[in-house]
């Protein structure tokens, strides 16, 4: 009997181990795969510094989202056309990959018909095939890619237009990606998910910048925490923005009159023509150019930056709520700015900065 009752216990504790085994393998998820990185270049001329191409090396970055140019419309009532055309000076000797991105106003899509949405993408799709006709045969072209944050009112045209793409790429074994927002996850049931292959979340100017009690429009994870909802049941794989830019929100009596970028937060620094009047708020004590504009007395400015550690926390956030699989992690944007405030060593904690659920 007591033998019985032993094998029965020896039995038992087996099978509660490996339920237990099963239990904490449920509860644990699978590390993430480091990103890919890679970089966007928004300014108009595409003459990379020897600096940017040493930032780039340290991060064995060989890939760059490079804006190819704007669309908007000329007017109101005018037709919609290119404008701020990229300029490139292409590196001769390095083995690069460019994603070719068109940024496209809301204001392209209203008031448009069907048939003016197939001329666009026509016109579109033509003037990204001839500036691609200059590129050295070390770039290769994988993907295309659509900014535009479209709204209710102008996603039948937008997505009319990102499906005439995707159609015209497929032919040329080439994908389309459009860039996508943190409500247009939470609210796919009312946004819709485009017509593309792949969505770049563009994760960072989700505050109202005009609002003066904003704290930072272009990253704040309180307000981000706000929208991580949807991500496992969104349809499209993600790939990852970052921003890497820092700006001074310019106000009058509580008007924003614009954004002071690229911006030096030096020149907060001298007191005899500026006031800090709070970690970042600062008000101008008399008429004065600052940072090469011209502010008037008693105009005010929100410094918003994006520090390193900022960075890892959005890292953490992203990695508890993105489904695990191979993504491109895209800082936001090379230029002067980023060098400045980025060091190599920080851009590469992030990369490789997944928070680990146990």
């Amino acid at each position: 009997m007591k033998k019985h009752c032993s094998n029965y216990l020896v039995k038992f504790l087996a099978v509660f181990g490996l339920w237990l085994v099963f239990l904490s393998g449920s509860c644990t998820r699978p590390n993430l795969p480091a990103p890919s990185p890679a970089v966007y270049h928004w300014k108009q001329k595409f003459n990379v510094s020897e600096a940017e191409w040493q930032l780039l090396d340290s991060l064995n970055c060989s890939k760059i989202y490079l804006r190819f140019f704007d669309l908007d419309k000329e007017n109101e009532s005018g037709p919609v056309i290119p404008f701020s055309v990229m300029e490139a000076r292409w590196p001769q000797d390095r083995k690069l990959e460019i994603i070719p991105v068109v940024f496209i106003t809301n204001r392209s899509f209203q008031e448009t018909g069907a048939e003016q949405v197939e001329q666009i993408a026509e016109n579109l799709f033509d003037k990204v095939v001839r500036m691609l006709e200059e590129l050295p045969p070390e770039i290769k072209i994988k993907e295309w890619q659509l900014d535009c944050d479209w709204t209710q009112s102008t996603r039948e045209a937008f997505f009319q237009l990102a499906a005439i793409i995707r159609d015209k790429l497929k032919k040329e074994g080439l994908e389309l990606s459009t860039t996508i927002r943190l409500h247009q996850i939470k609210f796919a049931d009312k946004t819709g998910v485009p017509p593309a292959d792949r969505g770049m979340l563009m994760f960072y100017n989700m505050d109202n910048v005009r609002d003066s009690s904003t704290q930072n429009s272009i990253l704040d994870l309180d307000v981000a925490g706000q929208y991580m909802q949807g991500f496992s049941d969104y349809p499209l794989p993600l790939d990852i923005a970052l921003p890497v830019f820092s700006w001074a929100v310019w106000q009058r009596n509580t008007k924003t009159l614009g954004l002071l970028y690229p911006f030096d937060p030096s020149s907060l620094q001298d007191s005899s023509r500026v006031e800090q009047l709070s970690a970042s708020r600062y008000k101008l004590l008399k008429s004065t150019y600052l940072d090469g504009r011209f502010l008037y007395e008693d105009d005010q400015l929100r410094l918003e930056e994006v520090h390193p550690d900022l960075l890892l926390q959005a890292m953490d956030m992203l990695g508890e709520n993105l489904p695990p699989e191979s993504r491109t992690l895209s800082f936001y944007a090379l230029d002067q700015s980023m060098l400045k405030s980025f060091s190599n060593e920080s851009l590469r904690q992030i990369l490789h900065r997944w928070k680990k659920i146990d």
